[in-house]
């Protein structure tokens, strides 16, 4: 196959895989749409959920093309081999590329019905070619699971960072988040009522309350309390919870500064609300 056809070809389907996990090729240049909703991320357990309204950003993840091969399992040496035929590219791509779903194929197929995919008439009958090989093919396309619309794209985001993970682009997703998610859906996830709730001993008891939320704190941040809003963007709120169970229970009463306090005596144990 022509290097110069089969490249272009190759950029359209990589562009419509990836899209899915709101990445673009810009270039040679791998970019992340970051787009949070303009009502944060609460009613997230709705199946009709949709992330309109919400201000767009472009997070640059990297230059390097054997990195995009990589992300959805393809290896861009073995590619610029090169391919015999349409039907031996086709194989390729679909028995190693991770994330082709039926979602991304319907795309393609979708494409091909729109009057701006037929300008270039080249890439059009590559495309067709390539879709009429997948419908043939024994291969097994998979199928994509449903998530309610937000966990599926926080799903999403983890694969992304997990995967281009460095410091630098960690925090511009940590500093995007925490500018664009609403103050009381952080508070939300951690706050005195829920405390009382979780932990019924520390109802009525103000100077213990306060001691073991400032003891929690420290303890997620490693005494880095300017790093506890990451801590609640990273964590849903059933992992908030579940963590604050633990702390007390393994951690806090065994503490030296809750004994102590034990130890005071009943005159600054029970401080009514």
């Amino acid at each position: 196959m022509e290097k110069e056809r089969l490249d272009k070809l190759t950029w359209l389907i990589l562009n419509h895989v990836i899209s899915a996990f709101g990445l673009r090729m810009k270039g040679e240049e791998l970019i992340y749409m970051y787009k949070i909703p303009k009502d944060g991320c609460t009613n997230i357990y709705k199946t009709d959920r949709t992330l309109r309204g919400g201000d767009l950003h472009i997070i640059k993840l990297t230059s390097d093309l054997n990195e995009v091969f990589r992300f959805v399992n393809l290896d861009r040496a073995e590619y610029e081999k090169g391919f015999k035929s349409m039907f031996e590219f086709n194989s390729w791509f679909i028995q190693n590329c991770s994330y082709l779903t039926r979602v991304v194929i319907n795309s393609l197929e979708h494409g091909l019905e729109t009057d701006s995919a037929k300008t270039d008439e080249v890439l059009y009958e590559d495309l067709k070619r390539f879709l009429t090989f997948t419908r043939l093919s024994h291969e097994e396309i998979r199928d994509n699971d449903l998530f309610p619309a937000l966990l599926y794209y926080n799903l999403k985001e983890d694969i992304v960072r997990n995967f281009f993970f460095d410091e630098e682009i960690e925090g511009k997703f940590l500093l995007l988040k925490k500018t664009h998610l609403f103050k009381n859906e952080l508070d939300g996830k951690f706050n005195s009522s829920k405390l009382v709730n979780w932990i019924p001993a520390l109802k009525n008891n103000l100077i213990l309350l306060n001691m073991f939320g400032r003891s929690f704190i420290t303890f997620v941040t490693s005494g880095k309390l300017e790093k506890f809003p990451d801590y609640l963007v990273d964590n849903e709120p059933a992992e908030v919870r579940r963590d604050v169970l633990n702390f007390y229970e393994y951690e806090f009463l065994e503490s030296d500064e809750y004994k102590i306090y034990i130890l005071e005596g009943d005159e600054n144990k029970f401080l009514k609300l």
